[in-house]
């Protein structure tokens, strides 16, 4: 009795082995077939700048083609900080280098335009997807100023509780 349980527990880890082991081939082979390369621009900016109403620091960044006109804004350390909505340009022939160009309003410098390499199209940037920016919090009242109580019961007399 015991090597027959023996036996059909062999069988069945040797079944569940196959099954973890074509599990494993599966996922090898296809999930690499999702992965997405993007384009991208890495920049040194020596100088403050803005985007729309936020301010950057001078620093390191990087500008990724994410999708049809979205440009995710990544930082120093690879995060995400802002995601810009762009609209590109057609130049008529490629750009030959990759460049960032700002317009000078008052004393802030605002991203207008990105030129990337080898492309023939300018994105000309619009501004920041409202996604991306700090929510700013108003606090609302819970509970409305002419109400009492919520558990008060109407007491007119054709009410049946």
């Amino acid at each position: 009795m015991i090597h027959v349980l023996a036996g059909k527990a062999r069988r069945l880890h040797s079944i569940l082995f196959r099954f973890a082991g074509l599990f494993l081939l599966f996922a090898v082979c296809v999930l690499p077939a999702h992965a997405h390369t993007y384009e991208g621009l890495d920049v040194e900016v020596p100088f403050k700048f803005k985007i729309g109403d936020r301010a950057f620091r001078p620093g390191r960044y990087q500008f990724v083609m994410v999708g049809n006109g979205v440009v995710a804004l990544r930082d120093a350390k690879r995060r995400v900080i802002a995601s810009l909505v762009a609209r590109p340009i057609q130049t008529g022939a490629p750009v030959t280098q990759n460049k960032l160009v700002f317009r000078t309003k008052k004393k802030d410098k605002l991203l207008s335009q990105i030129w990337i390499e080898n492309r023939a199209q300018v994105l000309d940037v619009l501004g920041e997807q409202m996604a991306m920016q700090p929510a700013h919090t108003v606090p609302v009242p819970l509970v409305r100023p002419e109400i009492d109580s919520l558990f008060e019961r109407n007491t007119v007399p054709r009410f049946k509780y």
